[in-house]
């Protein structure tokens, strides 16, 4: 199944559709945050955090369809149905993770009763996006734009009539949610349904299921920080400076939608030198969008409310923290889609000593350094009463400091593991030579705090000098390296195809 995913096709679909939510992103956060105060907008995040944990056990179908369906397996009606049973457990565990965090003054429990129905979706939408991966990569990235979209355009109506609440956020999510698992169900190739429910497949997941969820905790200890900090501080204030900045930050993770269709690539047998390809196209877009961002900050954060506008350091640190995590996500495609112990069924000794429980291991070990770290230096600094600004900058400064390591442990795998990984060092030299003239062209124009008269004339602001940072690094990229000449042509095509396949 994996050997037919185009990941140039693949790649520039879902990085197409990201890029172009984030005009609609952009317009949804916007009547969020300027509408909602700080604390419910923390109030938010604290709940979109509790719903990413309560979807935890649908790890166990989610790693194992991809590897499965990547090989040519069909058990897409097994996935589906056995992850909404799992959907169960996991309504339960958000009721009890919100009963032990959410505040108990006012009536603020009612939100997080509102938001229970995110929780059946996200499993449905988490597992069709992961059998989407294995199949049809570039459907996840059109759904996502249709969830952006319906997003945006409940936000709008309902600004024109009841106006933006908290309420009306998390109904926007849910009505998303519901459109996006449509299309994901209606582009998810056929050939996959017809199979029908196999308890085999399901026993042979669960006896295995211990890796998973392994993996799964390994990343969300990290996660665990926003609750942490908020019981410590007993305020959502910290939470929603550092979550502002992180919306922003993440612009970038967007290029990382280029390795997206990699890992089930390499799980079919495909060549390591996919992944130097995937490489070029992730720095070439996530290098200058790290530059802008960061004389961006102070205008881009007031976007999204001028008391926001004092997070700008923590947007400075959560930059380079974003790359890392974009650049660790290709690495990790490279060393888990490389691994073969699932085929030959091995043992529970195998597994342990396989690349599928080593390199989350890493990630384990980071986040409880990460979290014990946090928890004290939060606890320290509400005792001697610190702003919220001050928390969320250390808390952002360990992230930065904890996440650095694991990038150079997993390139000794590899280099361990024999894995050629050619890393494309003239190319990602270029991008950076071109962003630095990009960086000062900005600056000169005054990019980094510029006046403004109203939303609408920020906005236009930032849109002008996006604009005129495009216009400065591409010409420079497409003159000084041939493979960006190469693939700007086959990007051409790849466009002139889809027009072509859309008038049909």
């Amino acid at each position: 199944m994996s050997n037919n995913i185009r990941l140039g096709y693949s790649g520039i679909i879902s990085f197409g559709s990201r890029v172009s939510s984030l005009f609609t992103g952009l317009i949804f956060i916007t009547l969020v945050t300027r509408h909602l105060t700080q604390s419910d907008f923390g109030l938010w995040q604290l709940i979109l955090s509790i719903i990413s944990y309560s979807v935890y056990p649908n790890v166990i179908v989610d790693y194992w369809a991809v590897r499965d369906i990547a090989r040519g397996e069909k058990h897409a009606k097994t996935a589906i149905l056995f992850g909404l049973i799992l959907s169960v457990g996991g309504i339960g565990l958000y009721l009890v993770i919100s009963f032990l965090s959410a505040p108990k003054v006012g009536e603020q429990y009612i939100f997080f009763i509102i938001a229970l129905a995110q929780v059946p979706l996200s499993y449905l939408s988490i597992t069709l996006q992961t059998l989407s991966q294995a199949a049809r990569p570039q459907s996840v990235g059109i759904a996502f734009m249709i969830f952006e979209i319906i997003k945006v355009v409940i936000a709008i109506m309902s600004f024109y009539t009841v106006g933006i609440t908290l309420s009306v956020a998390i109904l926007a999510v849910l009505g998303a949610l519901v459109a996006q698992c449509a299309v994901l169900l209606i582009m998810l190739p056929r050939e996959l349904y017809k199979r029908s429910f196999d308890k085999q497949v399901v026993k042979r997941w669960l006896k295995i299921a211990w890796l998973p969820c392994f993996v799964t905790v390994s990343g969300y200890i990290g996660t665990i920080d926003s609750l942490v900090v908020t019981m410590i501080t007993g305020s959502t204030l910290a939470l929603a400076n550092y979550r502002a900045a992180y919306v922003i930050a993440a612009l970038i993770s967007h290029a990382g939608a280029f390795t997206f269709a990699l890992y089930p690539k390499l799980i079919g047998g495909a060549g390591l030198g996919e992944s130097r390809y995937v490489t070029k196209l992730m720095m070439l877009f996530s290098i200058p969008m790290s530059a802008g961002l960061f004389i961006l900050s102070i205008p881009l954060l007031s976007v999204l409310g001028t008391s926001y506008k004092e997070a700008y350091i923590v947007l400075w640190l959560a930059i380079p923290v974003v790359i890392n995590i974009t650049i660790n996500q290709l690495f990790d495609s490279i060393l888990t889609g490389a691994e073969k112990v699932d085929v030959i069924k091995s043992s529970f000794r195998g597994y342990m000593k396989s690349r599928l429980f080593t390199v989350p291991e890493i990630s384990l070990f980071a986040g409880l350094i990460s979290i014990v770290t946090i928890s004290i230096s939060s606890y320290w600094l509400t005792l001697i009463h610190a702003s919220y600004i001050i928390i969320s900058i250390t808390w952002a400064v360990i992230v930065l400091i904890i996440s650095l390591p694991g990038i150079f442990i997993k390139w000794k795998m590899m280099q361990k593991s024999n894995i050629t990984f050619e890393c494309p060092w003239k190319n990602i030299g270029i991008y950076g030579l071109a962003s630095i003239v990009m960086s000062l062209g900005l600056l000169a124009g005054g990019a980094y705090n510029f006046k403004h008269f109203s939303t609408f004339d920020l906005v236009a602001k930032i849109m002008g000098y996006t604009a005129l940072a495009v216009s400065i690094y591409t010409p420079i990229v497409f003159v000084l390296d041939k493979e960006f000449r190469v693939m700007t042509y086959k990007s051409i095509e790849i466009l002139k195809e889809l027009r072509n396949s859309g008038s049909r």
